[in-house]
């Protein structure tokens, strides 16, 4: 109950942060949901988003993992954050990555653009898959290795990153949602732009 009530809220706070800028963009598929995948669970957060769209760094840490995956169900790139000792981001099913293996990243730094694949039996899904996933190894693609990512948002609910806003006294544990919003997220498009 407590998963599904939080699962809505996510959906009714990305949707509106997206609505009046970007948007809109919402939750298609939640952690711990079924998955045709690894064992059967959701691992992360779907959030059904366009291609092109600015994915930024949750919390400041360092990029572990920049690799691309060329499967027929499973397309597109991804990169995996650490931040510090507490946890693993993964961002996944991308199509333009801006950053490199043991970059270090700043909450709110443009990572790459969203992308697609060919998962859940829909061709050119077009989404971002976000997971929280244990530092202690085993990768991000087995439920068991993840933590819910309703757990760690800044304030206790999904927030847009605020390029204003001074997150200094906030630990690395709290996150702010992986989709630039508003019109931070329209700079970060142009700026994608500049970078080709």
């Amino acid at each position: 109950m407590i998963k599904t009530v939080s699962c809505i809220i996510l959906a009714i706070c990305c949707s509106c942060c997206a609505a009046a800028t970007l948007g809109p963009f919402a939750v298609d598929k939640p952690w711990g949901g079924p998955a045709p995948y690894g064992e059967g669970i959701h691992p992360g957060i779907d959030f059904g988003i366009g291609t092109g769209t600015p994915i930024i760094a949750v919390s400041d840490g360092r990029v572990n993992l920049v690799s691309a995956v060329r499967d027929p169900n499973d397309d597109g790139d991804q990169v995996v954050i650490r931040h510090g000792m507490h946890f693993l981001s993964l961002y996944a099913h991308l199509s333009k990555v801006f950053v490199r293996k043991d970059q270090f990243v700043k909450r709110g730094q443009l990572i790459a653009l969203s992308g697609a694949s060919n998962s859940w039996n829909k061709p050119d899904y077009q989404h971002l898959h976000f997971g929280i996933c244990n530092t202690g190894g085993g990768g991000c693609r087995n439920y068991s290795n993840t933590k819910d990512p309703n757990l760690f948002w800044l304030g206790g609910q999904p927030q847009c990153f605020d390029p204003k806003m001074d997150y200094s006294t906030y630990s690395q544990k709290d996150i702010t949602l992986p989709i630039a919003c508003g019109d931070y997220g329209k700079a970060l498009i142009a700026e994608s732009k500049g970078k080709d």
